[in-house]
């Protein structure tokens, strides 16, 4: 699974095409059309890095764009940004449910309901991902205090996060994970640095692997195969150049297995990649063009231009994949093995003005979808459906209001979602979900914001999306992670939680503090029984943490016998040997039988 990380502005038009867009734009974009430019053969990477101006020869397809500048752009597509004002919006507690379960849309199929609305009043969710079984979401926090999130069923808040930033105006955190959620790879663009977690270990909430790129790279792409086995990092590098990095997951921490340095083109980059199921090719989406690299033997097997700054997708077995641009054309492929390349199987215009702006694939390469923005008209955005041998649409849908920010089918291409910015006045849809026979969506929602991320679990029965609580178009702050349970009342996974994830309850006073804080928990009753069975198991652990992830304090508190779960310790902001810590941002973790719960508190001298 892949993923672009998007170019963030700091004042809140981060999404998948403004604040993008805007970095290119300004530079007085002009491209001509050209005729589709022949694949390449496959040739080693080695002899790509050492011929400089390689990849940047020939023409790129699309019509010239029409707008000089940012400002005669937004003049030129009335409703684009409505408003250069920051919005507030009303009082709310990260974690607050933004949305009751009865907001999804009714009048049509309103299936499902919504198992989690998660409020942060600061940062924005420019990524999420579900595992496959829709148990786990990962969300990749941005703008404000950026950090990855692990979400489980039942919870209302993060099960653990971990900060990268804690400050304002910070570039958004990229995530990706294997089908089985095994691991999670977290990408802090403006830090350039990649973050490897284990889910699996007893304080998941920092990294195993911590892993700088290059001396003024900048990270923006981000993938993990199905399997786990391969993970692939993205960089521009510079002196027109992108950088490509590739580890062995199976190992941990993950081991690098080779880089390459591509040189391109002036404005080039890479917009994001997708794997194979086993990690064995790798997709990359750039600016100008597309590019398949066969892992085991390092060679690019194909280069094929593509205007356009939408990540393509590739089929499980990499047999099909799927790109769009700003050309308006969906294309989609297919490997030849006599040719030892992948040829255009077909091309779907979808009209004058039109940009295809989110591409996906089916796992299975059955089925194909695509979102678009009309820039002639913004309340013509679509989404289109294909079988992946057929160029006219299954069906297609425009009851959106803004572009289609990213879309994602099931394994078997049976269901569908679509995020959308929506239209500023909040009058059409924003998040839209499908079944593949049918245009009428199964479930609808039109948050206050616009979607920016969206993905969907294999059997198509949880969706996970992420969206800003006010329009894209529109300078503001804050999110809402968004997952909704279509196919039953009972949410995946819900009910006897595993020992791992029995639940405390954790809360800490005053936070900030200055000095000392007083950490409260209450034991779930299952993992209360757990710790009251044994004398070594008896009690409680509390873990204290530093941003960088080394332990500080443990604390030990006995846990009375026929106590109702709850208990407090004060931390005197000592670490183990009694040293007085510095300002700053600490996490703790609370320990007791099966049971844990985490936390953060800020202190002040």
């Amino acid at each position: 699974m892949g993923l672009a990380v998007m170019g963030s502005a700091a004042m809140g038009f981060a999404a998948a095409g403004v604040a993008s867009l805007s970095a290119g734009i300004i530079g007085l974009l002009v491209v001509a059309a050209a005729p589709p430019v022949a694949a390449s053969p496959a040739v080693p990477l080695a002899a790509i890095a050492a011929a400089p101006g390689t990849p940047a020869e020939g023409t790129v397809l699309g019509r010239a764009w029409p707008y000089g500048t940012w400002r005669e752009w937004s003049e030129a597509v009335p409703g684009l940004v409505e408003s250069q004002e920051v919005v507030s919006h009303p009082p709310c507690q990260r974690g607050e449910r933004a949305l009751p379960r009865s907001s999804l849309r009714r009048g049509i199929r309103a299936e499902g309901e919504i198992a989690l609305s998660y409020l942060d009043p600061d940062a924005i969710p420019y990524h999420v991902r579900i595992s496959d079984e829709g148990e786990r979401v990962w969300v990749g926090q941005g703008l404000n205090y950026a950090r990855p999130q692990l979400f489980i069923p039942g919870d209302t808040l993060p099960e653990w996060e971990f900060a990268v930033s804690i400050g304002i105006w910070e570039a958004e955190v990229s995530v990706a994970t294997p089908s089985d959620g095994s691991m999670l790879a977290a990408l802090a663009q403006d830090r350039a640095q990649l973050l490897v977690f284990d889910p699996s270990s007893s304080l998941p909430a920092f990294p195993v692997l911590t892993f700088d790129l290059g001396p003024g790279e900048r990270g923006t792409a981000l993938g993990v195969s199905r399997d786990g086995s391969t993970l692939v990092v993205g960089a521009n590098a510079p002196g027109d150049a992108v950088r490509l990095y590739v580890f062995d997951a199976l190992v941990s921490p993950p081991e690098t297995l080779w880089t390459v340095t591509v040189p391109v083109a002036q404005w080039d980059y890479i917009a994001g990649v997708d794997l194979t199921d086993d990690g064995s090719r790798i997709l990359i989406s750039t600016y100008y063009d597309w590019y398949m690299v066969d892992r085991d033997s390092r060679t690019l097997l194909q280069q094929t231009a593509n205007f356009g700054q939408t990540v393509a997708g590739v089929s499980g077995d990499g047999s099909r994949l799927v790109t769009g641009g700003f050309d308006g054309e969906v294309v989609a492929w297919e490997w030849d093995p006599g040719s030892a390349a992948y040829e255009r199987l077909w091309t779907h215009w979808v009209g004058e003005d039109t940009w295809v702006t989110a591409v996906a694939i089916s796992r299975d390469g059955s089925t194909i979808l695509a979102g678009t923005y009309d820039y002639g008209n913004p309340f013509f955005c679509q989404t289109l459906l294909f079988a992946a041998e057929q160029s006219t649409p299954l069906w297609s849908f425009s009851e959106y209001g803004g572009q289609i920010s990213e879309v994602a089918l099931s394994g078997d291409g049976s269901r569908a979602v679509a995020g959308s910015w929506g239209d500023v006045e909040n009058l059409l849809w924003d998040l839209t979900i499908f079944s593949r026979e049918t245009a009428q969506p199964l479930s609808a929602l039109s948050s206050p914001g616009s979607f920016y991320s969206v993905d969907i679990s294999e059997d198509g029965g949880v969706v996970v999306a992420g969206a800003k609580l006010v329009h894209a178009g529109i300078l503001g702050r804050g999110g809402t992670v968004y997952k909704i349970v279509l196919d039953s009342g009972a949410e995946p996974g819900k009910g006897p939680p595993s020992e791992h994830h029995r639940a405390i309850e954790t809360a800490v006073f005053p936070n900030p503090c200055r000095g000392a804080a007083e950490i409260a928990w209450r034991v779930a009753p299952a993992a209360r029984a757990d710790a009251s069975v044994g004398e070594e198991s008896r009690g409680a652990s509390i873990h204290i943490y530093n941003v960088l992830g080394e332990a500080v304090r443990r604390l030990h508190p006995p846990m009375e016998p026929g106590a109702d779960g709850r208990g407090s310790v004060r931390w005197d902001g000592r670490d183990t040997a009694g040293k007085t810590v510095g300002a700053g941002l600490y996490f703790y973790a609370v320990e007791a039988g099966s049971g844990r719960g985490t936390g953060r508190m800020t202190l002040v001298r």
